[in-house]
């Protein structure tokens, strides 16, 4: 079916209708796979992706530069962490699904959204560390492997850089770790350092012992 012929951009316009009622939202772009709405401090995005046909729609904050962009499941996120987990956006190939799949959407803006849609800083300033959160978690996943693998290898110094590159993501076992890395690291510095101490000293007898055996010659 062609795209047209799924009533994308006419189900958001009736859908989505409660953000010119009650927000001052104006429809700036509708297009078959895009609407974009405006009030005077943010915008809302609903999409249809071209290849994916995945239902979904971003709402930030009007302003100069490149706009920030969340995810309407990240309002929920904020308010339900739980219940998000179990949030999935709709595939929509045909007329019922479009229709369904955005009045999910509309109840999930109009559940979670309010402050948002009012242009609360404080709302945008939590999606911004939620985003932030997202992604330090995500260098944690990448991270965790690696660490485990040099710690096995009983390679602590490799071991305590990259547990302390995640920190704030550690669990306790991993404190744990980094805690074990660090001691096994100040203990083989402790030993290097009264290593070369002895050998300072051995040398300086040796010095000593030497010149006495030149001065009798």
């Amino acid at each position: 079916m062609e795209r047209a012929g799924l009533k994308f951009a006419e189900t958001v316009i009736a859908q989505f209708d409660f953000l010119t009622r009650n927000y001052g939202f104006a429809c700036k772009r509708c297009e078959e796979t895009f609407v974009r709405y405006e009030s005077n401090k943010v915008f809302v995005n609903i999409y249809h992706g071209r290849n994916s046909y995945e239902l979904g729609g971003e709402i930030g904050l009007l302003g100069s530069g490149k706009e920030a962009k969340f995810g309407i499941a990240s309002l929920m996120e904020l308010r339900d962490p739980e219940k998000v987990k179990d949030l999935r956006y709709r595939i929509a190939y045909n007329e019922e699904s479009v229709q369904k799949g955005l009045s999910e959407l509309a109840s999930l803006l109009q559940q979670y959204g309010d402050e948002a849609l009012q242009g609360d800083l404080k709302i945008f300033e939590q999606l911004q560390q939620l985003v932030k959160q997202y992604w330090a978690e995500m260098r944690a996943s990448q991270i965790r492997p690696k660490a485990a693998s040099v710690f096995q290898a009983k390679d602590y110094q490799k071991a305590a850089e990259l547990y302390e590159s995640m920190y704030d993501q550690l669990t306790k076992a991993e404190l744990k770790k980094l805690e074990y890395a660090k001691s096994k690291e100040l203990s083989k510095n402790n030993l290097y350092t009264n290593k070369s101490k002895l050998n300072n000293l051995f040398a300086k007898i040796v010095s000593k012992v030497f010149r006495s055996i030149m001065e009798k010659k």
